[in-house]
C-alpha cells in the first residue's frame, strides 16, 4: 500500500477517520475486529461503497486513548499475534 492510497482524517485526539483509496476488507475486519477486542471503550466501524470502485473509510472514536495510539496497538498486535503462527508454522512445516 502506498502513503497516497490513505488519507487520514483527524477530527480531535479521540477520534481519526482513515480513507483507503483502494478497499479491503481482508485487511478492515480484521483490523477493526483488534480495535474492538482490546478496547472496552473504542467505537471502531468500517464502510466499503463498492469492493470494485471504493473507497473505504474507517472511524475510530475512543473515550480515553488517543485514537491514534488505539490504531496503532492494533496494527502491533496483528503483527505480532502473525509473527506468532508463522514461527509456528515454520516449526512444523521441514
Amino acid at each position: 500500500m502506498i502513503e497516497e492510497d490513505v488519507k487520514v482524517i483527524e477530527k480531535n485526539k479521540n477520534e481519526i477517520e482513515l480513507i483507503f483509496k483502494e478497499p479491503s476488507t481482508t485487511f478492515l475486519d480484521p483490523l477493526v475486529s483488534y480495535m474492538l477486542k482490546y478496547n472496552e471503550d473504542v467505537l471502531a466501524t468500517y464502510s466499503v461503497d463498492h469492493v470494485l470502485v471504493g473507497p473505504a473509510r474507517i472511524v475510530i472514536r475512543s473515550k480515553t486513548k488517543p485514537a491514534k495510539e488505539v490504531l496503532f496497538s492494533a496494527i502491533e498486535k496483528i503483527m505480532s499475534d502473525l509473527e506468532k503462527v508463522r514461527n509456528e508454522l515454520r516449526s512444523q512445516v521441514k
